[in-house]
């Protein structure tokens, strides 16, 4: 029991809805402090620490190869210097920005999800971005971010695009070349969908555990180890299903093509 007219405050003030405002303020709040110290602790320890960007661009390396890349190749420099102008056209001020890559090209592989998704740099990048939420101090830390995210992803992008092209040269000796051509951005999507498949992307690491990363819910670096279980995983699946025919049956399925005649000899060698 309480008096009438504390009751009558009472009510009015649930009935507001002040109450259940003032909560979820309290709730926003205490998400943007986690997500803001757990991405700065992170950003001193990655970004903003000089000795990480060797350990990334070898560890990136390391993937590739397990991937069947040759780093002795001349293709493979090539298509990762390729990736490396792409990578560090997305850091630079707009003006400043290459004129020799195709406005196209780019937008497509934008499309595809093969630029800037490193693991570590863009969930960094997510979580300031939701604990500042704009403001004029808000846009001069999303604006520094962006810039160190986009260096420190540089070799990733550059790596991700290698692995890209080089999923395009193997397909294109197991599927006939008047059916790449028919084919046109369906035959390069392809080529995304197994470059994601089957390396490191922040846009595929689950929304739950990219927020239990972001809060520090989970280890520093959650979502970076999760996405190698997953890709590591996605891997072995892929060379299973190479050398047992069933990557060559769907593929002809699924895009209603007839693959080149020794399409799985070279499956099998690839696998």
């Amino acid at each position: 029991y309480v008096p009438e007219d504390i009751n009558r405050s009472l009510n009015r003030l649930y009935a507001s809805g002040i109450a259940k405002d003032t909560g979820n303020f309290a709730f926003d709040l205490v998400k943007r402090i986690m997500a803001t110290t757990t991405s700065a602790s992170k950003f001193v320890l990655v970004p903003l620490n000089a000795a990480a960007y060797p350990v990334q661009m070898i560890g990136n390396m390391t993937l590739a190869i397990g991937q069947g890349l040759n780093p002795l190749g001349r293709r493979y420099w090539k298509d990762l210097g390729k990736g490396i102008k792409v990578g560090w056209n997305e850091v630079l001020p707009e003006k400043y920005k290459s004129k020799k890559l195709s406005l196209n090209e780019l937008t497509e592989l934008k499309e595809f999800n093969l630029v800037n998704k490193g693991v570590t740099a863009s969930d960094i990048k997510r979580g300031f971005d939701e604990g500042f939420k704009g403001g004029k101090f808000g846009k001069a830390v999303e604006k520094g971010t962006n810039t160190t995210s986009g260096v420190y992803n540089l070799f990733d992008t550059a790596q991700r695009l290698s692995i890209f092209e080089n999923y395009k040269h193997f397909l294109s000796k197991i599927i006939p070349e008047d059916t790449v051509k028919g084919m046109g951005k369906e035959f390069r999507r392809l080529a995304a969908d197994l470059t994601n498949d089957t390396y490191m992307n922040y846009d595929r690491v689950s929304k739950n555990l990219r927020a239990l990363s972001r809060y520090g819910f989970l280890q520093e670096f959650g979502a970076f180890i999760f996405e190698l279980m997953r890709t590591t995983w996605n891997q072995a699946k892929l060379n299973k299903s190479m050398i047992n025919g069933s990557f060559a049956r769907n593929l002809e399925q699924q895009y209603n093509i007839k693959l080149s005649p020794n399409a799985q000899s070279e499956l099998m060698r690839e696998g």
